[in-house]
């Protein structure tokens, strides 16, 4: 398979007669909302024009061609900004070793498989799962309900609890790694340490695919305490490798990380693990503006709340934008002023990953600022220099950031 290689928000073109039309239409289906797709026309030498809107990753055009997008970014902080977005914290201790998507995504299937394979040879979590059976001996608790409305079965419908590994803990490892040997993202190096690591936990695979958002409940204890860095692993193999593939002598599975959600959450989570004493901050707060006449409701949900600690009145409305800030836009000033009115706060905050044209600009009773975390330098420093300016300097030097 031939691989072209394409920077974040660049336009890739491909010659008309290269790209069958029903390869067209079934990415148009699956990525149109991903991907700017302009038809070959006499204004642009006949080529397909596509541009990644915000995307990163690797999908595959045909059964020959597959498009790689890196991220503007580097892969220094792109790593970084993975480990807070997903709570993944300082798993791996060495200096990021690779250069390209390709290769991070590799690294990081590799240090899931290895982590999945040192658990399964000291034994998997198991845990007590409730069943209910017709047994032919009781065990456990007699469902009396079900025995009287059929008296004449022999079996008797059981309560029961199983001690099992069959939980969802390790069904989310056998998703994620059967998604990881089926994505071509591993090279000849890595695919058989990822296989033989899926082999410790395929019979768990569980009979439907899960999602991201299915690991969000899973609740640790001392016993599965080490499952936390496999499992936000697995969180993100599971929000980022499509669920659909394109026919060939291979299994090619899109892999797209959304950077405008990665920002947003990245930047989420920097402020809740720097932000302590006196401040609250809270991620996707919602607020219910008004009811439709069925009873659903039309809300606002703002990235970022920030409150002082003990205060119901946020300070500060904060909404992330993963675009170039060489101009604001009016909508998204619109936006967070309407947020911050909404919530009753008195600052409002637009973030970029570049440097803004303005500093602040005041509507009304809402001061609006535009600040920069800035991702082409190291998170850490750039993150404190983000902080001093989000709070005031002022605020700062009298300890009141914490």
């Amino acid at each position: 398979m031939r691989t072209w290689i394409v920077k974040e928000y660049e336009t890739f073109q491909m010659p008309a007669n290269a790209w069958p039309e029903e390869a067209v239409r079934r990415f148009v289906r699956l990525h149109g909302k991903r991907f700017d797709v302009q038809a070959p026309t006499l204004f642009n030498g006949h080529q397909w024009q596509i541009k990644p809107e915000g995307y990163v990753g690797r999908v595959p055009l045909s059964d020959e061609f597959c498009l790689v997008i890196e991220p503007k970014v580097g892969i220094r902080s792109l790593f970084r900004m993975l480990e807070y977005a997903y709570d993944l914290g300082c798993f791996y201790d060495q200096e990021v070793p690779v250069g390209a998507i390709d290769t991070l995504l590799q690294s990081l299937a590799i240090v899931l498989a290895e982590r999945v394979t040192a658990r399964a040879r000291r034994g998997l979590y198991r845990a007590y799962e409730p069943r209910h059976e017709a047994l032919p001996l009781v065990r456990e608790r007699i469902d009396l309900a079900g025995q009287a409305r059929r008296p004449w079965q022999v079996a008797v419908p059981c309560h029961y609890q199983e001690h099992t590994d069959d939980v969802l803990e390790n069904q989310a490892l056998a998703c994620a790694l059967r998604l990881i040997l089926r994505s071509g993202i591993c090279d000849e190096r890595a695919q058989p340490r990822v296989r033989r690591s899926y082999q410790a936990v395929h019979a768990l695979l569980p009979e439907r695919s899960l999602a991201g958002a299915d690991l969000a409940g899973i609740a640790l204890n001392r016993l599965n305490a080490d499952y936390q860095p496999m499992l936000a692993l697995c969180r993100f193999f599971l929000d980022h490798l499509g669920a659909e593939h394109l026919a060939g002598e291979r299994d090619m599975l899109p892999f797209l990380i959304d950077m405008p959600a990665l920002f947003e959450r990245f930047v989420g989570r920097w402020l809740k693990q720097h932000l302590h004493d006196g401040w609250q901050v809270r991620e996707q707060e919602t607020l219910d503006i008004a009811r439709y006449d069925d009873g659903t409701a039309l809300r606002f949900r703002a990235d970022v709340v920030i409150r002082r600690a003990g205060c119901s009145r946020p300070w500060c409305v904060l909404d992330t934008k993963y675009k170039a800030a060489d101009k604001i836009v009016e909508s998204d000033l619109h936006q967070v002023v309407s947020y911050a009115k909404a919530y009753g706060a008195g600052q409002a905050v637009l973030v970029y990953p570049e440097p803004p044209p303005l500093a602040q600009a005041t509507v009304g009773s809402v001061t609006v600022r535009f600040l920069t975390f800035d991702l082409a330098q190291e998170i850490e420093s750039v993150g404190e220099t983000f902080k001093r300016a989000l709070l005031g300097q002022q605020m700062v030097d009298s300890g009141v950031a914490g």
